[in-house]
Order: structure tokens, then sequence, then C-alpha cells
């Protein structure tokens, strides 16, 4: 989900080789986002999720890939902006059902219970929004948190692509050095081969292919710490990922402990 407060007042392809190597947690990230599915009877999914009218997907549809293409076009000049909701979505009870469309309900609850936001009553109260959860939340979370709209084309992603394989000795060296860090804490001996290996792969994450009849891809890799710190340096502002300390399974139990959460700083762009 991307995190944006109110205003102030007023075709995939096999992963086999790379699942030795990712951590246990992206299997949960992956069943969140993406199944498997609860039975869409519960009365939790009735009360928190409302699905987005097909209609309403289809009349914005055209509109919103203009309007996508254009900002991704315009990147550098709109990347300083950020998204809010205003104060009576949130507020009145007649925007309840709208609220649903837009809001992750069950993770503004967790995160709220757990004080990662909204801890002090004095600031903006911040709001969890629902992405699409097909492997391309991250990208979708940075331009909702900007802009309020979706990587819909994966206009963003390719961007990331871009940026990555120009800045590729660069982002590599700093992710080698945090990667070692990583390892002697943790007692791991890295070899060269499997570092290089590993960074090939990440490189290839972001990567994607579109179906046989040229439609873009549904289905995409899922990212990681490195391609925040990416995102970050390529928008040459921070980016702020709250969570909780450790992955927890449905039942509510510790099962990873979490490294995408942090605070990440654009420390590579002039």
């Amino acid at each position: 989900s991307s995190i944006v407060n109110t205003t102030d007042d007023s075709s995939p392809r096999s992963t086999k080789t790379y699942d030795a190597l990712r951590p246990h947690y992206y299997t949960s990230f992956q069943n969140y986002c993406c199944g498997p599915k609860s039975n869409p009877t519960t009365s939790s999914q009735i009360k928190d999720v409302l699905p987005i009218p097909e209609k309403f997907k289809i009349e914005a549809k055209d509109l919103l890939t203009r309007i996508n293409c254009f900002l991704i076009e315009n990147l550098h000049e709109v990347t300083k902006y950020t998204s809010v909701l205003p104060n009576t979505f949130v507020e009145k009870t007649d925007h309840v059902d709208n609220q649903r469309y837009l809001i992750d309900r069950a993770m503004f609850r967790m995160m709220n219970g757990a004080q990662i936001i909204n801890w002090s009553s004095s600031l903006p109260m911040l709001y969890p929004i629902r992405t699409s959860g097909n492997g391309n939340c991250l990208l979708h979370a940075v331009l909702i948190a900007m802009l309020g709209i979706h990587d819909l084309n994966l206009y963003l992603r390719d961007r990331l692509v871009q940026f990555m394989d120009e800045n590729k000795e660069i982002l590599k060296n700093h992710w080698r050095i945090e990667r070692l860090k990583s390892d002697e804490k943790y007692g791991i001996n890295s070899e060269d081969s499997k570092l290089d290996e590993e960074w090939n792969e990440l490189c290839n994450l972001v990567r994607y292919e579109n179906t046989e009849d040229g439609q873009t891809a549904t289905q995409l890799q899922y990212l990681e710490a490195v391609h925040i710190f990416s995102i970050s340096n390529m928008l040459c502002r921070p980016i702020i990922v709250l969570s909780e300390d450790w992955i927890r399974n449905k039942i509510g139990e510790a099962i990873s402990v979490n490294d995408l959460y942090g605070i990440y700083l654009p420390t590579l762009s002039p």
C-alpha cells in the first residue's frame, strides 16, 4: 500500500533459479498481494473492500492512460509533488463506500494499532491506499504517493529499468557494500561469483515481457530494497517505507525479519 495523508486543514518469466535466493518473506508478501484469495462472501471482505465497478474502469481507462503517459514523460517536473486526501473524504459518513474503494482498511487498522502511523495527534492522519497486487505494487505506490494514480502501463517501471542500466556499477557497488555488512552480521561468507549472480537476478526482476498479442504484462516480479533505493535516486527524493519489524503469517506469528522498511535517501543523486 502507498501511504498518503489528508490535507492539514482545511507474461510472467520463470523465477525458478532465483527462488532459492529470495528471503522467505517474499512468498508471504506475494500471498498477501495476490493470493490465495479469501472467500468473497466473507463478512470481513465485504466490510473492508469494494471492487471498483467495471464500468468505471472502462470509462476511465483511456483518460488515465493519457494522464499516465504525460506524467511519466514529464517525470522530472512532477517528482516534487505529494498526493493528499481531502479531510471531507475520510470524515464524512457519506463517503464510507468510496473509502472502501480506495483505502486499505485492514492495513490501516494494523498500522494504527501498532502505532506505526498516526501516533501523534498533532500531525495530519496517514492512510494506506490500496494498490494493484500484480508485482508492480512498489511502482504503483510511488506514483500514487506523488500523483494519485497507478503506474498503469508500466512507464515508471520502464524508467527504472533504464536508470538501473545507466547506473549499474555505482548501484551494484552500493548494494554489494550493504550486502556484505548484512552477511557479516549473520555470519555468512559471501563469494564474489554468488554476489554477481544475485545482482544480475535483481536487475532482471525489474524487466518484463509483454504477452504474445502485445498486451502489457499483468503479472510481474516483486521488487526489493535495492530497487527502492534506485527509485529514490531516480526521483531525487527520499522514500519512507513504514511497516512492522517482522513479517507475520495469517495468525500473527513472526516468520521472518522485514528488511524492506526504513528511510531510503537519494545519496547517489547530485
